[in-house]
């Protein structure tokens, strides 16, 4: 008696480690970092204003780390914020997490889709489909496209005055929550 007990007690403990496993309970619930996040929903977001970049942008504080950098020279000078998930631990000697950036770099006097497609700093060249999507962002003409190295990107490209602000967040997986929340921060963009 004690013997079966103990095999159907095993039995139910296996079980409901298989359904827990083939359920990707906890996968659904990874916030692309390896940490698990508690809620989706929509966290409150703060608004960064940036002279050096030109514009303006709101994102959700409490999920990310801001840092800022620029380099160049003035032919080549370029203006990025970077946003990490606030859960990132960094590794030594490893890679950083999937993250959004915005950049912003001189136009060498070309149309913005020539800019996209003959400047490395577009990534174009590691696109995925090869395809640019045209879009509207607060009222600027822009494109939008995907590329893929470490990460796969969605990308969105601007031209403003003298510049092209490219737009990117990077993803594990189609659901992670960086994607929604890049197309609340693009929603935000004021130039």
């Amino acid at each position: 008696m004690y013997k079966t007990l103990v095999g159907v007690a095993v039995v139910l403990v296996l079980a409901g480690a298989a359904w827990f496993g083939a359920s990707r309970y906890l996968v659904s619930k990874l916030d692309g970092t390896g940490g698990v996040t508690a809620s989706q929903e929509k966290d409150p977001m703060v608004e960064y204003r940036s002279a050096e970049l030109g514009i303006t942008f709101a994102y959700p504080e409490q999920r990310y780390t801001l840092s800022v950098h620029a380099s160049g020279n003035a032919e080549r000078e370029w203006h990025t914020v970077t946003l990490v998930p606030s859960t990132f631990v960094p590794v030594e000697g490893g890679e950083g997490p999937p993250s959004i950036s915005i950049a912003a770099y001189s136009n060498e006097g070309v149309t913005l889709e020539q800019w996209i497609r003959g400047d490395a700093r577009s990534n174009f060249k590691l696109s995925i489909d090869g395809a640019l999507v045209p879009l509207a962002l607060n009222g600027r003409s822009g494109y939008a496209y995907r590329h893929s190295g470490l990460y796969k990107t969605d990308a969105v490209a601007v031209a403003v005055n003298d510049r092209v602000y490219v737009f990117e967040s990077g993803w594990l997986a189609l659901t992670d929550q960086s994607r929604t929340d890049f197309l609340r921060i693009l929603d935000s963009v004021k130039f």
